[in-house]
C-alpha cells in the first residue's frame, strides 16, 4: 500500500467492520504516512472533520468503506474479494498476475451477531474467496452488554460449515502469533480465513476490563496516562519513535505500485498489455 498513491488499482484492501474502533484506524493511517495530521486526530468525532466517529469513504484518505452498521463492513469486504477474483480471472498478462491483491477485515462480536454476516460469509465460502482474511476481535462484549446474554454460537463450527479456514489466537497481545495466523491464511488457495483473536476490553486498565462503556466512551486523560504507563509508553511522546519508523510505509508501498496506462500497466519499468480472455 502506497499512501501517496492510495487509489492504486491493485492495492490490498482493509475494511474496519468494527467501525467504533475508528480512532485506532486513524492513528495507524497517520503513522503510515497518509494525509492525516495530528491536528486531524484531535478533531475526532467533530462535525466536518476528517476523523468522524465511524469511518467514511471519501472523507478520510485510506478508508476503503463506510462502516458502522454491524455486519455490513464484513459484507463489503466479501464484495471486494469477489471483485478481485473476478478481475483476476478476466485480465491477465503473460506470466504475470496483473490483478493479485488481498482483502482484510476486522470485525467484532456485534458484527457476527447480525444476519448479514451469515449471508456474506456463506457466499464467500461458496465462492472460495481465498484472498479474504477476516480478523475477529473476540472480546465477548458489545455496546449492549456482555454477548452471553444473546449470543452463544460456536464460531469455529459456523465458519467451517461455510467452507472457511479457521484460526484461533488465544492472546490478542501476542503479535507474533497473530502474524503467523495471517501467514497461514495467505497459504490458503480454496478457502477464505477467519482468525478469531481473544482479547480483553480495557486490558491496560484492570478496573475496567469488562466495562461496556469502553466500547464507545471517551477515556479521561489520567486513565490514558495510566494505560500508557502500564504498557511502557513514555508520557511525553504521542507515538513511540519505533512505531513511527516501523509504520512509515511510503517507500515500501511505492516500490510495489503498478501504474495503469489505458489497457497496459507498468511493472518494474516494463510495459505489460492486459489480455482479456475470449470466454
Amino acid at each position: 500500500m502506497n499512501p501517496e498513491d492510495s487509489k492504486w488499482f491493485d492495492r490490498d484492501r482493509f475494511v474496519l467492520s468494527a467501525g467504533h474502533g475508528s480512532s485506532l484506524l486513524y492513528s495507524l493511517l497517520h503513522l503510515s504516512g497518509f494525509n492525516l495530521t495530528i491536528d486531524d486526530l484531535k478533531q475526532f468525532r467533530k462535525l466536518t472533520s476528517k476523523t468522524p466517529g465511524h469511518p467514511e469513504y471519501g472523507t478520510t484518505c485510506g478508508v476503503e468503506a463506510t462502516t458502522g452498521p454491524l455486519g455490513q463492513g464484513l459484507a463489503m469486504a466479501v464484495g471486494m474479494a469477489m471483485a478481485e477474483a473476478h478481475l483476476s480471472s478476466m485480465y491477465r498478462a503473460k506470466q504475470t498476475e496483473v490483478i493479485n491483491h488481498r482483502t482484510f477485515a476486522l470485525c467484532g462480536d456485534g458484527d457476527l451477531m447480525e444476519g448479514v454476516s451469515h449471508e456474506a460469509a456463506s457466499l464467500a465460502g461458496h465462492l472460495k474467496l481465498s484472498k479474504l482474511t477476516v480478523l475477529y476481535d473476540s472480546n465477548q462484549v458489545s455496546l449492549d452488554g456482555e454477548t452471553k446474554r444473546a449470543y452463544s454460537d460456536d464460531v469455529q463450527k459456523r465458519f467451517k460449515s461455510y467452507g472457511w479456514h479457521y484460526e484461533r489466537v488465544e492472546d490478542g497481545n501476542d503479535l507474533a502469533e497473530i502474524d503467523a495466523a495471517i501467514c497461514r491464511a495467505k497459504e490458503q488457495n480454496m478457502r477464505p480465513t477467519l482468525i478469531e483473536v481473544r482479547t480483553i476490553i480495557g486490558l491496560a486498565r484492570p478496573d475496567k476490563e469488562r466495562i461496556v462503556f469502553m466500547v464507545c466512551r471517551l477515556v479521561p486523560t489520567e486513565s490514558l496516562r495510566c494505560a500508557a504507563d502500564s504498557i511502557g509508553i513514555p508520557r511525553n511522546s504521542l507515538f513511540p519513535n519505533r512505531s513511527m519508523s516501523d509504520l512509515r510505509i511510503v517507500l515500501r508501498g511505492a516500490a510495489s505500485s503498478l501504474k495503469p496506462n489505458g489497457t497496459a500497466v507498468s511493472i518494474n519499468g516494463r510495459s505489460i498489455i492486459l489480455n482479456k480472455p475470449n470466454n
